[in-house]
């Protein structure tokens, strides 16, 4: 079984697929926002959508790659899928399966170590014909007609769904992961253009458009660069992602740390420690989600939401619908934030400032530090016995606030400045 696909993309965004089986003479197409048609062998043209399928009504294709670990794994899925579905299929074209889930013939599709070249097209088809495509790691995919038979997939995978956007050249021996902060997404580094780099965008998990998986952080990233395949690599944080790239620098090996308005957790003494419990208790409280009219109502809400963080904070507009549009969802006519409400409670664990240094002192790496003037407010004497806990470390202040990366004003010098630091490794 073979086909002939092809995808274009431009400024690293598929926006057509084209996919031919010649044993039929079925085309497959779509175009970005256009919906998927399939033309048949006597011209005669369909337009596809996805049926929603629960598990045990799914006909389920399963890839077999021949090399580890990739061979145990789809092994390891034939066991976990055979008794859950209503059958398992081997089709060997991984373009042919997505074309297949989009004509609703298989309800998904699991594989792994799938290169470009065998899923773009595929993907773009299936995505227009309204399915869905979850991204498991870097080439394993888990594509499919949605609907509860994506929940329960997903859970025999043994993961959530974690959105992330590779750009740049993943050819480069120089590979960066980045990771946004609190409640943000990974829209925040769209200024990030350093496109000769290999580069990973993550949203957290529950965060942007990632599923919660739980308050382990540290742990949820070090899985996800297993399943990406990256041994060695560089991290770039902003604020809570910054404080995260802290803790993982001491217990896991970086290559460099980039910490953007953030140097450690913010710390709380013991004596606060009661006070916490209650406030976990009232954050933790059943709630809603805010619902908005419009996004143009969401933007000003995030607009106007950063005046309310400590010192003299602020945001541009267009930055405010840049993190916007990669959080947010819409829901019977109305818009609401896509991050998990888990995430806005407080948490439980806190760190003293003697426990923050000590995790400081444990980073081997190399650390660069972006610090804007109108950033998260400290005291110059705990900012610098933090910066002094550090090994090997530069400091660089910039002009703007909290989201100098981001923000037209700012952003220009701060990614020249990492894009300096990185060029010492290569």
């Amino acid at each position: 079984m073979y086909t002939i696909s092809i995808a274009l993309k431009f400024k690293n965004n598929v926006i057509l697929g084209l996919i031919l089986n010649p044993e039929t003479g079925e085309l497959w197409y779509a175009e970005k926002g256009e919906g998927a048609y399939l033309i048949n062998k006597a011209g005669k043209k369909t337009r596809l959508k996805c049926n929603p399928l629960s598990l045990s009504s799914y006909l389920l294709n399963i890839g077999f790659p021949v090399t580890e670990p990739y061979k145990s794994r789809s092994l390891s899925n034939i066991r976990k899928f055979a008794s859950k579905t209503r059958g398992l299929r081997m089709y060997a074209s991984a373009a042919l399966c997505c074309c297949y889930v989009a004509s609703n013939r298989l309800g998904g599709y699991v594989s792994y170590d799938l290169k470009p070249y065998d899923v773009l097209a595929g993907a773009l088809i299936v995505e227009e014909a309204g399915g869905c495509v979850d991204v498991l790691g870097v080439g394993d995919y888990f594509i499919n007609v949605g609907g509860e038979g994506r929940e329960e997939g997903l859970r025999i995978l043994g993961m959530g769904k974690i959105n992330y956007e590779r750009i740049g050249n993943p050819n480069s021996p120089i590979k960066v992961l980045a990771v946004h902060g609190w409640l943000d997404n990974l829209n925040t580094f769209s200024k990030m253009n350093l496109e000769e780099y290999d580069i990973i965008k993550m949203d957290l998990p529950g965060n942007g458009k990632s599923e919660y998986q739980g308050e382990e952080y540290v742990e949820s990233l070090r899985e996800f660069v297993e399943e990406v395949g990256w041994r060695d690599f560089h991290y770039v944080g902003h604020s809570l992602g910054g404080c995260i790239g802290t803790v993982f620098a001491s217990i896991y090996n970086l290559q460099s740390l980039t910490l953007i308005d953030s140097l450690g957790y913010l710390s709380r003494p013991d004596s606060e420690f009661k006070e916490n419990l209650k406030r976990y208790r009232i954050s933790s409280a059943k709630k809603k989600k805010k619902v908005y009219k419009s996004k143009e109502e969401a933007v000003n809400s995030r607009f106007n939401a950063i005046k309310r963080l400590p010192g003299n904070q602020s945001m541009g507009i267009k930055s405010a619908e840049i993190l916007t549009d990669g959080g947010i969802e819409e829901v019977e006519g109305l818009w609401s934030w896509s991050y998990d409400l888990k995430c806005e409670s407080r948490s439980l664990k806190g760190y003293t400032e003697g426990q923050v240094l000590q995790t400081l002192e444990s980073i081997p790496c190399p650390v660069l530090v972006i610090q804007p003037k109108e950033g998260w407010p400290s005291t110059p004497a705990e900012f610098n016995k933090r910066v002094d806990a550090v090994k090997n470390i530069k400091v660089v202040d910039v002009e703007g606030g909290h989201y100098c990366h981001l923000d037209d004003k700012s952003e220009g010098k701060v990614w020249e400045e990492v894009e300096e630091f990185l060029r010492g490794f290569e």
